[in-house]
Formats: structure tokens, C-alpha cells, sequence
């Protein structure tokens, strides 16, 4: 440890500390790297330390997750209810000390790598994972919705934006990216949400998380009607209210399908045209994709605040509240994902693309 660094618009105590956290976080990659094989086992880890140092608070003992049923479906839709993810507020301005670079991005972002660390009172550690090629910060999320929950963003410097931007090679490395993640997290599930579709951040992330025992409402709906055909899509829409396509086989080919139907999607519905993926695998070379086509201008449903995002489209509503609202029915339900399904335009693309 050198102290003071020469030149350093750090004050000597946040020198101190700058250096304390990147030992801590070469320390727990080390350690990650050496002890755990398995990239779950390496985000237990993770995700215990966390707790431990208190920069993770919730252990979703307080969440609640209701269903709700319908005699004229099989599947219930579940409402998520948490009273602890209410006090999701974002970092008050002036807490980044003088002398900290934010690296020319936004100083407050959640992502920030160069700031989380006075942000957190450097208690957020990270890991690095090299996925075909490229680092991702694996960072546990302070608001989970699901046990495991991380946010894996890249650590690309400067620019490096959530959507991929009408460029099929850089959402083919996306979805590439996103499966692979998958696939090193059998049993999770790993979602890629763009903006207007459920992303709150425009730089480049996934989100992952354990699964429950159950499927979710969109799965369950999918293997009653297709059992494991290797594509399949879903777009009557008396059967769910939203368009959806599910893609099962090798990486490369489920990858190279579903990027060309998101340019497909996109040539149909223009600069509205936004998307949902979501990656799961049990652990072998078989992965399966799905992807939902989104309208930006669809993206919340009347009488509510926030984006419907990935888990929503899959069947589960996370509210943002502290007790149930007891007007919520399956009926209430099946409306506000059916506001977001755009019928004009998926209905022009369910014509022109298989296996609709």
C-alpha cells in the first residue's frame, strides 16, 4: 500500500480507502476463483459476503407472492408484494467525494463502477466473470426480487448502451453473452430487458436469479401446449395476452434465430419496436430462449407506475408496495399485460415469422 499517491485529487483518507477496496475486491475474486468451480456456487459466495458486511439488507423473508386464478386457464398470474423493496431509492446527489472519476459517465449511475464504491460506503464488492471474450461485473442487487439476484453489467469504459441499437452483430454478442451466462447458472434464469421494455439503465446489464420450484405463468403455459418442441410461439391472444416465442436447442442456433426475429420485429414496428429475452438451461448444451416483442409506447399499463418488464410478461407482477392491493384479480391482471401486447404490430409479425 502507497500512501499518499502523488498527484491524487483523493484526500489522503479517501486514498485509504481506494486502496483498502481494491485489495477487498482482488481478495474475494481470488478467493471466488479458487474455492468455487461453479459460477452459482461463486455468487453464494458472493451474496453471503454482502450480507455480511450489511450492504445487502433483505433476505426475503418479508416477501409475500400471491396467486391468482381463473377457471378459464390452467395457469394463475402471481403478484409479488415486498415491503422492503419500497425503500428503492435512488443515491442522494453529493455523495461522491471530491477527486472521484466517474469515467465520463453519469456519477449517480448504479452501475458506475468507478463510484459504486464511495456510494456504497465501499461495502458493494464485485465479481468478474469473462464471457466469450468480455468482462462482466457481477453485482448483487440491493432491491431482489428473487433469491440470487444479480446484475451482471459490462465493464466496458465509457459508452456501452442497454439497447443494441438497430446492429444485429452487437445483439447477436448479447444474446451470446446472455445464454452462455445461462448456462453457467443452471437452475437460474437470466433476463436481458431493453429500454421501454423493463430497464432502468441504459448501459449495457442482465439480471439473474434463482428459480422457484414452480414454472412461471409464460412457461407453464408453453409446455402444457408444446411440450419441448424446440420452437414454439404463442400469440392467441384468448390463450395469453401477450406475443411470445420460445427457442430451444443449441446456443448458436437459438441465438441466430431470435436476433433474426428482433430485426424482423424491428423493421415492422420501427423506433417503437423494443424486447424482452430470457435465458434458462439445466446445465448441458441445450438452451432455451424467449423473446418477447414490446411496443416503448406500451410500456406501462394504465393506473400503474412502473415498466412492465420481463418477470411481468412471464406472469409475475412485482408491486411496489407495502400490502397487497386487494382490487388485484386475475381478470385485472390479464388486462394490463394485454395493454402491453400492441396487436397492430405483433399481429403483422406473428403473419411473416415462424414457428407462429
Amino acid at each position: 500500500m502507497t500512501l499518499p499517491v502523488p498527484g491524487s485529487a483523493r484526500s489522503f483518507a479517501g486514498q485509504l480507502n481506494d486502496q483498502w477496496y481494491a485489495h477487498s475486491l482482488r481478495s474475494i475474486n481470488e478467493l471466488a476463483r479458487t474455492s468455487f468451480a461453479e459460477m452459482g456456487d461463486r455468487i453464494g459466495f458472493l451474496e453471503e459476503q454482502q450480507f455480511d458486511t450489511g450492504f445487502l439488507l433483505d433476505d426475503l423473508s418479508k416477501r409475500e407472492r400471491y396467486p391468482f386464478t381463473s377457471s378459464r386457464h390452467s395457469f394463475p398470474f402471481l403478484v409479488q408484494v415486498n415491503p422492503r423493496r419500497t425503500a428503492r431509492l435512488g443515491p442522494a446527489p453529493g455523495l461522491i467525494p471530491p477527486g472521484v472519476d466517474p469515467g465520463g459517465e453519469d456519477p449517480l449511475c448504479r452501475l458506475n463502477l468507478r463510484t459504486i464504491p464511495v456510494r456504497s460506503g465501499f461495502r458493494q464488492l464485485h465479481l468478474t466473470e469473462a464471457v466469450n471474450g468480455r468482462d462482466y461485473a457481477v453485482l448483487m442487487n440491493p432491491f431482489r426480487f428473487h433469491h440470487g439476484h444479480t446484475t451482471l453489467t459490462s465493464t466496458v469504459e465509457g459508452r456501452d448502451p442497454q439497447s443494441w441499437e438497430n446492429n444485429p452483430d452487437r445483439l447477436m454478442r448479447s444474446l451470446a453473452d446472455l445464454c452462455e451466462f445461462s448456462r453457467r447458472l443452471p437452475g437460474w434464469m437470466a433476463l436481458f430487458q431493453m429500454m421501454g421494455a423493463g430497464a432502468s439503465i441504459d448501459r449495457l446489464h442482465f439480471q439473474a436469479f434463482r428459480r422457484e420450484p414452480e414454472p412461471w405463468p409464460l412457461e407453464q403455459v408453453f409446455e402444457e401446449k408444446f411440450g419441448g418442441a424446440a420452437e414454439a410461439c404463442i400469440s392467441d391472444a384468448r390463450e395469453y395476452p401477450l406475443v411470445a416465442y420460445r427457442l430451444r436447442g443449441d446456443l448458436e442456433e437459438v441465438v441466430g434465430k431470435a436476433a433474426r426475429l428482433a430485426e424482423k420485429w424491428v423493421s415492422i414496428a420501427g423506433p417503437r419496436a423494443t424486447e424482452n429475452f430470457l435465458a434458462t438451461s439445466s446445465g448441458n448444451s441445450v438452451v432455451t430462449l424467449w423473446f418477447i416483442p414490446r411496443d416503448k409506447d406500451r410500456r406501462r399499463a394504465p393506473h400503474r407506475a412502473g415498466e412492465i418488464g420481463t418477470l411481468e410478461v412471464f406472469g409475475e407482477i412485482i408491486e411496489e408496495s407495502e400490502t397487497l392491493d386487494r382490487s388485484i384479480s386475475f381478470d385485472s391482471l390479464w388486462k394490463m399485460l394485454e395493454h402491453a401486447r400492441s396487436s397492430y404490430f405483433v399481429d403483422q409479425l406473428v403473419r411473416v415469422t415462424s414457428p407462429c
